[in-house]
């Protein structure tokens, strides 16, 4: 996909979490999205082509692999010198980043899992993305390692986040301290497991 499509979806996507903003509601239109991204809604329908009546997943996916990229961009630079941290402790700073990149969008995150049914879908698909995420957090973080090891501990981290994104978006309060106690703890959890497995050297 070259660049010009790739601004053009970004600008839907943004478009598209600004009409839930809005209107509380995750039935948007072509017409809303046309004009909310002044774009033109033959050029909305050509990206759009392959979701013809559900956009939730297509824009989810968008905006959660550009947050994660940010992500992993702000925290390469913060550990670039860093050899005081812990491997713990810069995963740990990776996942509290990730859901601070959430915050802004945690009102249409609630919107797009109100029901049991949007939950799950929305809930899978993060947890696709999120296995990147971890795979790559992990890549920056840790020395090469062994591959189904490393399989291991990205599955690890999509449970702890998981957990923690339900939590998250039960959560009524504006600050972060009770999403960053709760990823600490089952981080913590996580990693006294694997101590005791061997798949994580103390």
């Amino acid at each position: 996909m070259n660049l010009d499509n790739e601004n053009l979806e970004w600008k839907l996507c943004e478009a598209y979490f600004s009409i839930l903003d809005k209107n509380m509601t995750s039935l948007v239109s072509l017409d809303q999205l046309s004009l909310e991204a002044k774009i033109s809604k033959d050029e909305v329908e050509k990206i759009l082509s392959n979701n013809p009546t559900d956009y939730k997943i297509f824009f989810l996916k968008i905006l959660i692999s550009k947050l994660d990229r940010e992500v992993l961009t702000e925290l390469k630079a913060d550990i670039f010198d860093d050899n005081i941290s812990t491997s713990y402790d810069k995963i740990l700073e990776g996942l509290i980043l990730r859901f601070e990149k959430y915050v802004k969008y945690k009102g249409s995150f609630k919107i797009l899992s109100k029901n049991s049914k949007q939950k799950i879908r929305v809930f899978l698909n993060v947890f696709k993305e999120n296995y990147n995420f971890s795979s790559n957090l992990l890549t920056l973080i840790e020395d090469e390692q062994n591959c189904g090891i490393k399989t291991l501990k990205c599955l690890a981290l999509n449970a702890v986040f998981t957990k923690c994104l339900d939590l998250f978006l039960k959560d009524e309060n504006k600050d972060m301290e009770g999403v960053m106690r709760d990823l600490d703890k089952y981080l913590s959890d996580v990693k006294d497991l694997g101590i005791f497995v061997g798949i994580i050297k103390d």
